[in-house]
C-alpha cells in the first residue's frame, strides 16, 4: 500500500493517516492471499477519504450478498463465515456506514445462519463417519467392543450410540438406513447392560427405588416400573417398563424385587387401611364402614356416614 501512489495522495495530512491507520487494522479473517487483503484495506480507505467519508450501502450490500447462501460444504461455509465476519467488523465502526445498526444487525443474521448451517454439515459428516465405521465392523462379523458410562451414554467401537436410562434404550437421534446401523450395533451391548442391571435391581437396597406420585417405580432417576389397577386399591399391578431384552430370569427376578418394594412401602404408609381391608373382628355396619373407607383411601366426609357411626359400638 506504501508504494500506491493513489493511496498516498489521498493519506496526506494527520487525519488521513490516522485513518488510513484505522483502517488498516480490519481483521485478515479471509485469510486468503496479503495483496487480497491489501486490496480491500485500500478500497475502503479510499471510500472513507473521499466524498462524505462514507461506505457506499450499495456496495456493502453486494459484498455481503455474495455472503447470504447456505448451501455448500464445510469449506465453503467456514470461508463464508470468515469473509462475513470481516463485514461484521467493518458494520461496528459506527462512522464508516450511514445505518451501523441495520448493518451490524445484517451482518450478525448472515453469520448467525452460516453458523447453523455448518453446525448441521459437520454433524452430518460426523454421522456419516459413525456410521461408516459400525457397518464395517458389522459386515466384517467382528466382536464389538462396547462401553457404557455411569450416565448410561453408550459407546460401540468409540462411536456414541445412544443412552441406556433403566431398562429402556433411547439411540441417538437417526432414521434410515443410520438408525438400522446404530440398532444392529448395539443389539448386543443392550441386552448385555439391561440384564446387569437386572441382578443390580434384584440386590438393591429399598432406598435405590422410589415411587412418583404418577405411580411409577424409578430407579437411578429412571422409571423402571408403572402401577395399574389390580385386585384391590392396596395391591395394585406393576408393569415393568423395559425394552425386549429384559426377559427370562432376568424380568422375574425383577418382578419379585419390586412386589417385595412396593409391599412393604403400602405397608409403612397405609397399615390403618391393610388392617381395614384384613376385617378382622369387624361385621355388620362396621364391616360396612369399612369398606366404604377402603373405597376412599381412609377420606370420607362425615355427614355422609352419620347414621353408621350412630349405630356403631363403642
Amino acid at each position: 500500500m506504501s508504494r500506491d501512489e493513489a493511496i498516498a495522495a489521498l493519506a496526506a495530512g494527520r487525519r488521513r493517516v490516522a485513518l488510513l491507520w484505522e483502517v488498516c487494522q480490519i481483521p485478515d479473517y479471509r485469510n486468503i492471499s496479503a495483496s487480497e487483503h491489501s486490496n480491500l484495506v485500500s478500497h475502503i480507505f479510499e471510500f472513507l477519504a473521499r466524498d462524505n467519508g462514507r461506505i457506499p450501502e450499495d456496495w456493502f450490500a453486494r459484498q455481503l450478498s455474495h455472503c447470504d447462501r447456505s448451501d455448500g460444504d464445510i469449506d465453503t461455509l467456514s470461508n463464508r463465515i470468515a469473509h462475513v465476519r470481516t463485514w461484521t467488523f467493518v458494520a461496528n465502526r459506527t462512522d464508516w456506514l450511514e445505518a451501523p445498526l441495520f448493518w451490524q444487525s445484517r451482518t450478525r443474521e448472515i453469520e448467525d445462519k452460516l453458523s447453523d448451517a455448518l453446525h448441521e454439515r459437520l454433524t452430518q459428516r460426523f454421522i456419516d463417519r459413525r456410521t461408516s465405521v459400525l457397518m464395517r465392523r458389522l459386515a466384517q462379523k467382528e466382536e464389538l467392543m462396547s462401553t457404557v458410562e455411569e450416565d448410561g451414554a453408550l459407546h460401540v467401537e468409540g462411536e456414541y450410540v445412544g443412552r441406556i436410562k433403566g431398562f429402556h434404550f433411547i439411540p441417538d437421534g437417526a432414521d434410515g438406513a443410520t438408525g438400522k446401523t446404530l440398532k444392529a450395533a448395539s443389539l448386543k451391548a443392550v441386552a448385555s447392560e439391561i440384564s446387569a442391571r437386572a441382578q443390580t435391581v434384584a440386590a438393591c437396597p429399598d432406598p435405590d427405588l422410589s415411587l412418583t406420585r404418577l405411580g411409577q417405580i424409578v430407579w437411578q432417576s429412571a422409571p423402571i416400573a408403572k402401577l395399574e389397577a389390580g385386585q384391590s386399591l392396596l395391591k395394585p399391578r406393576i408393569i415393568i417398563i423395559a425394552d425386549d431384552q429384559l426377559t427370562g430370569t432376568d424380568r422375574e427376578v425383577v418382578q419379585a424385587r419390586l412386589e417385595k418394594f412396593l409391599g412393604r412401602h403400602i405397608a409403612n404408609i397405609a397399615e390403618p387401611l391393610i388392617k381395614l381391608e384384613e376385617g378382622e373382628g369387624l361385621a355388620g355396619t362396621s364391616r360396612g364402614l369399612a369398606f366404604r373407607l377402603l373405597e376412599t383411601l381412609g377420606v370420607l366426609p362425615r355427614d355422609q356416614v352419620v347414621q353408621e357411626v350412630k349405630s356403631l359400638t363403642q
